[in-house]
């Protein structure tokens, strides 16, 4: 019974070692880049839902990106999960969208920074 079992385990580790063939990015970097940054504003928006309904909207938005790029989702998850696999290429994705993220975040708090407001003290003094 012990050698039935461990040739049980000797085979179960051959065949989940099996190799398959390495798959291609077929989305260009541009592409990938502007659907990723997608996938972060989504992954943000769907914290906003209770528990019980992320996976839904999860897959709802996902949809909605598949639809807005014309590209099948299947394909889209393709690439997403090549890309997580190169580690190198995958921080610097990380890295360009957080960078056009701050970017955005910087745009939309210029008018409440202090450089701002002395800026309005002195137009006002000036009217």
């Amino acid at each position: 019974m012990k050698y039935v079992f461990l040739f049980f385990c000797f085979s179960l580790a051959i065949f989940a070692c099996k190799v398959e063939p390495e798959a291609k990015q077929t989305l260009t970097d541009t592409q990938l880049r502007e659907i990723f940054k997608e996938l972060v504003i989504a992954s943000e928006a769907v914290q906003l839902y209770a528990k019980e309904n992320q996976d839904s909207v999860r897959d709802v938005f996902m949809d909605q990106i598949a639809e807005i790029h014309q590209i099948p989702r299947e394909e889209i998850e393709l690439n997403m999960d090549i890309l997580k696999a190169d580690e190198k290429k995958f921080l610097e994705f990380c890295d360009t969208v957080s960078i056009y993220f701050r970017d955005i975040h910087k745009k939309t708090q210029y008018g409440q920074s202090e450089e701002a407001d002395e800026l309005r003290v002195v137009d006002k003094k000036d009217k």
